[in-house]
């Protein structure tokens, strides 16, 4: 989804952007964060990178929920949600990641059945592949 043609550095944004948004999460430096992914976002819509919209879009959702910004966060990560689903459909590593980061914006909700619902799809689909070696890293405990 990254393209490679001479002149385009779409490529070195998308590490530019990456660092320093790890930096701004190491740092609990979420507004910093969120004004930075504002502008990625914004630079990824005007040459048309859908994907990457739609990783924006999820580290927006996780800068919402760490601060307490529940509404925007889901906001965010639904509409991730929705973009990677149209791209890319139920069985990708994106899709069950961001179902797993929707699940913790309803867990922060008290949501607790809709959380685990989310959590159960993405489970099923890194069991699926058979990636459970990933499974404990980001999934809250569900047991299928």
């Amino acid at each position: 989804y990254i393209s490679n043609h001479e002149g385009d550095n779409t490529a070195e944004i998308l590490s530019h952007e990456g660092k320093l948004y790890m930096l701004f999460m190491a740092n609990s430096e979420y507004d910093e964060a969120v004004q930075e992914l504002a502008q990625a976002q914004r630079y990824f819509e005007k040459i048309g990178m859908v994907f990457a919209i739609a990783a924006v879009r999820r580290c927006l959702g996780t800068m919402y929920l760490k601060k307490g910004e529940y509404a925007a966060a889901e906001d965010c990560v639904n509409e991730a949600l929705a973009q990677y689903l149209s791209l890319v459909g139920e069985q990708h590593d994106d899709v069950a990641y961001t179902r797993h980061q929707l699940a913790k914006v309803y867990l922060a909700q008290g949501r607790e059945a809709e959380a685990r619902e989310q959590e159960a799809m993405a489970y099923a689909y890194c069991t699926a592949i058979e990636r459970t070696r990933i499974v404990p890293d980001w999934l809250f405990g569900y047991q299928g």
